[in-house]
């Protein structure tokens, strides 16, 4: 079979078209570029490489992917030098900036009639208006069908006969045939008015043909399309009524990473589990067929969990999978008004049983800026969900964005967003501007001393000296902006400025003793103290001892064996 680089070679009036990707960073890819890519091949009857049929005139499909932290000029040179015929661009709130940029820079460079441009995401397709200056259309909605009519239009068009240049066709003529693209005609924007197929996720081919390089990086996959839920905050709202991929071809396609012993596997499912059933089954099927190398990632609804999901979860080898766990708020009138009908006190429940096995990474969201969460109300949210001791614990701010209620609704509740993407809410009717700023701060200090897993042990020791867990991250912020401003601080130098912290801001009367132990207990689980691969130490605990004792503890640690869930080194009591 040739590889789409020979048959290239052989045919030098094919046409040539480039995917671009900016992704968040370098360990992420991009899972539209590579769907659109297999899509097209498949279309024209090639399910793996373009090697029969009408391959002389069908489109090389190529795909660059980049990240928002390479220097741009590499970027606009790199895709300038692929010399292709048509570029799209796939365009999120994350890479909203650049990727204008880009578009407007190739379309300088190369004019309408040299190349043929456009963009796609939900951030073009919801502010198309915004690209259309520097591209020929927007591509809107599900896009593999559209896309794959393109190349067909592309193999449809003209040579111009041996010459080397290659006849393109008309922007505006391409667009009107493609279901879902947005253009202009003479000033005014248009939508194609040719209707989308009913989009059927399980006639769709995989994405993956085996030759991608995916070392050190997380592969995207899809079981599902559209999410059982209606938060008015979400993009995913809008989507059409939740569509799944038939089981035995999701375990075929699991099976093809599990081969490959590709590191991390993220399923993109808004809500993994909208299915009991369906998702006992894949769970059931990653156990039985672990290679004891790669990770699964799931965003899930916890209160949809059976207590024979729970079971088997807990079956789980530790860090074979992860689970993503929205909660929001646990303000009734916040969530009524949101349209999100979770049960609090379910979640709870599964998130608790969960912890306490600790073979799964849980990962627990808040959203600050939401209807009727004023500061108390929020602080409240915090400390419920802070309680749960999930692994890591998100503070994230509303995103208001296009097409969704929470924009439409926005004079109502006060709410001043951001002009530029990712479009975060500043202040709200409940909320003003710095208290806002005060939450960021506030996250910033979970992310740096909870999420970073270096004291999993001494903080919620240190915890009953104040009135709330949000109250002495409250606390914290203070110190860390006197002390630092906006600095960053070493992980190893984390553990020392916290027992200082706790030396300045606790009462005159506590004693610190117990905090102090467990957070050189802490340090011991995270850092070397020396080259060996093991140390012992003596530790005095006034209560009972994470290695279960009280008293004084000889604690061997083993740095050999690191969990793969807490990343804490391995450790035993030696009397």
């Amino acid at each position: 079979m040739q590889t789409d680089q020979l048959l290239c070679t052989q045919l030098p009036q094919q046409k040539k078209i480039l995917l671009a990707a900016v992704n968040a960073s370098y360990v992420h890819s991009n899972p539209a570029v590579y769907a659109l890519r297999r899509s097209a091949y498949a279309c024209a009857e090639r399910k793996t490489t373009p090697d029969g049929g009408a391959a002389s005139a069908f489109p090389q499909i190529d795909i660059a992917e980049y990240t928002i932290n390479d220097r741009y000029e590499d970027i606009l040179f790199g895709l300038i030098e692929k010399n292709a015929d048509v570029i799209g661009i796939s365009v999120y709130i994350w890479n909203a900036q650049i990727c204008l940029s880009l578009l407007e820079d190739l379309r300088r460079l190369r004019p309408a009639g040299e190349l043929l441009l456009f963009a796609g995401g939900p951030e073009a397709a919801t502010h198309p208006e915004a690209y259309l200056d520097s591209c020929d259309f927007v591509l809107t909605g599900e896009g593999e069908y559209s896309f794959s009519r393109l190349c067909a239009i592309l193999s449809e068009t003209g040579s111009a006969g041996n010459s080397a240049k290659k006849i393109l066709p008309d922007p505006e003529a391409a667009a009107e045939a493609l279901p879902g693209a947005v253009f202009r005609r003479e000033g005014k924007l248009c939508i194609s008015s040719v209707e989308l197929p009913a989009p059927q996720i399980e006639s769709m081919p995989f994405l993956y043909d085996g030759t991608e390089d995916f070392t050190n990086r997380i592969v995207y996959y899809e079981a599902s399309r559209g999410c059982p839920f209606r938060c008015t905050y979400c993009l995913s709202s809008l989507d059409a009524p939740v569509r799944f991929r038939n089981p035995e071809t999701v375990k075929k396609e699991l099976q093809f990473f599990l081969d490959r012993n590709v590191s991390l596997v993220k399923f993109v499912d808004r809500t993994f589990n909208a299915n009991a059933s369906r998702a006992r089954e894949i769970w059931t099927y990653i156990r039985d067929h672990d290679n004891q190398k790669t990770c699964f990632h799931f965003e899930i609804g916890a209160d949809l969990l059976r207590e024979e999901d729970l079971a088997l979860l807990q079956s789980l080898r530790p860090g074979l999978i992860q689970l993503e766990i929205g909660i929001q708020s646990v303000n009734p009138k916040t969530l009524s008004a949101i349209r999100r009908t979770a049960d609090t006190e379910k979640i709870f429940h599964a998130v608790q049983t969960l912890v306490r096995t600790q073979n799964i990474a849980l990962h627990t969201d808040l959203i600050a800026g939401l209807p009727y969460e004023d500061p108390a109300s929020f602080a409240n949210s915090f400390n419920c969900v802070y309680a749960l001791r999930a692994h890591q614990f998100q503070l994230g701010f509303l995103k208001v964005l296009a097409g969704t209620e929470m924009k439409r609704r926005e004079s109502e509740y006060g709410l001043i967003s951001s002009s530029r993407p990712p479009y975060t809410v500043i202040a709200t009717k409940w909320l003003s501007a710095a208290e806002i700023d005060r939450l960021r701060g506030i996250a910033d200090m979970v992310d740096i001393f909870w999420n970073s897993g270096l004291f999993r042990h001494a903080l919620p020791c240190l915890e009953p000296l104040y009135a709330s867990a949000f109250d002495m991250y409250d606390a914290l912020l203070d110190y860390y902006r006197q002390e630092l401003g906006r600095k960053s601080l070493s992980p190893r130098a984390r553990g020392e400025f916290l027992a200082a912290f706790a030396r300045t801001t606790a009462a005159q009367k506590q004693d610190l003793t117990e905090f102090e132990e467990l957070l050189r207990f802490d340090t011991y689980l995270h850092f070397h103290p020396s080259r060996r691969m093991s140390a012992e130490e003596n530790f005095h605990f006034t209560g009972k001892s994470p290695a279960g004792k009280t008293g004084s503890s000889r604690i061997r640690f083993d740095y050999s064996h690191i969990h793969p869930v807490t990343r804490e080194a391995g450790f035993s009591l030696l009397q």
